[in-house]
């Protein structure tokens, strides 16, 4: 995964707080944004950037787009997964499957992983489907998910250890 680059250009806050091109920043990998998109990921990210700036944080943020394209991992300090379909987390996972260990070095460095809502279940232990189906996830955290049949106002249900 070294020196690899995503057919993307970065966007960037540098000229925002008048900083060299050069200047250190966060850099953070927004990850498969068209597949991970049902709660308007789009502005969760727009809103990153520009507190980000308020804050006069340099941020950089690129786009992995495609689950077949590299994910830069020597060339991030943050990974931010949007909320998705629990549908689509099988594929999601069988895509990052070959850096499993790498992104458990990643975190492990201190780096950090954003799994925004039902996202979380591409780092827990497994998924089960509506239909029983076990989807073993990268078991970075050691969290079971299960689709339910029905919202009833947020996607998370938690049960607690101690109840």
């Amino acid at each position: 995964m070294e020196n690899v680059k995503t057919p993307y250009r970065a966007v960037h806050n540098l000229e925002a707080l008048g900083l060299e091109e050069d200047s250190r920043r966060i850099r953070i990998l927004w990850m498969y944004p068209d597949s991970l998109s049902i709660h308007g990921g789009r502005g969760d990210i727009m809103a990153l950037m520009r507190f980000a700036t308020m804050a006069k944080i340099p941020v950089e943020i690129r786009r992995v787009d495609l689950l077949t394209d590299p994910v830069p991992l020597d060339q991030a300090d943050m990974l931010y997964f949007c909320c998705g379909d629990l549908t689509c987390m099988g594929d999601v996972i069988k895509a990052l499957e070959p850096c499993r260990d790498a992104l458990k070095d990643f975190a492990a460095r201190g780096k950090v992983i954003v799994a925004n809502g039902s996202s979380g279940a591409v780092l827990a232990r497994d998924l089960t489907m509506l239909d029983g189906t076990v989807i073993s996830g990268l078991g970075l955290l050691g969290m079971h998910w299960k689709q339910r049949d029905s919202v009833r106002g947020n996607d998370l249900w938690l049960d607690a250890v101690d109840g």
